[in-house]
């Protein structure tokens, strides 16, 4: 009996030896897959950061084009009110000489300038639109690459040139709201 007794406490000490050894390797195990899990965290948050500055920098090209085409328009706007100032100034000084088609070509001159500068401002407003769209993508995609996980985490209101009760996506398309039109109608 006293055999069995000191066989049991061997047997009982080594099954607390080896659950202790497993406690161990357990917690040993755990912190690896946490240390890995993090890794992959870490992995996955510089990857998005690497895919939002080039999201930033595909805007910043595609708004570099826009706005040198939107400037190649006002050039040749300008140009074209500009020829027509000539032609008006001309016909200006026939006009005063007593030339009745001078005068009415001169009325039409002048329209014609009329146009072009509601043109040339139109362009301008385009262009503030795209360089606003640009600056409001810059920015959440600079919060999306310091760890904003939604969109939700990014607020209007956090961009300049977003007032904080705007809540659209998009500045250059407004909203149901603004534009007025019923939910009910998309329904």
């Amino acid at each position: 009996m006293l055999i069995k007794k000191k066989g049991t406490s061997e047997i009982n000490n080594i099954n607390k030896e080896a659950n202790k050894e497993i406690e161990e390797m357990d917690k040993e195990l755990i912190d690896n897959v946490e240390d890995h899990t993090e890794e992959k965290e870490k992995d996955a948050l510089k990857k998005e950061k690497e895919r939002a500055k080039d999201r930033r920098d595909i805007a910043k090209m595609m708004t570099d084009y826009l706005i040198k085409q939107s400037n190649e328009r006002i050039k040749a706007i300008d140009k074209e009110i500009s020829n027509a100032e000539k032609q008006a100034d001309h016909l200006r000084s026939l006009a005063e000489n007593g030339n009745i088609e001078a005068k009415e070509s001169l009325s039409e001159q002048n329209r014609l300038i009329a146009e072009a500068n509601i043109k040339k401002e139109q362009e301008l407003k385009r262009q503030q639109k795209i360089k606003l769209a640009e600056s409001v993508y810059s920015t959440y995609n600079q919060k999306v690459s310091e760890g904003a996980k939604n969109q939700g985490e990014v607020k209007a209101g956090e961009h300049p040139g977003i007032p904080p009760t705007q809540h659209t996506s998009d500045p250059i398309f407004p909203t149901r709201s603004q534009t007025g039109t019923s939910k009910a109608l998309s329904k």
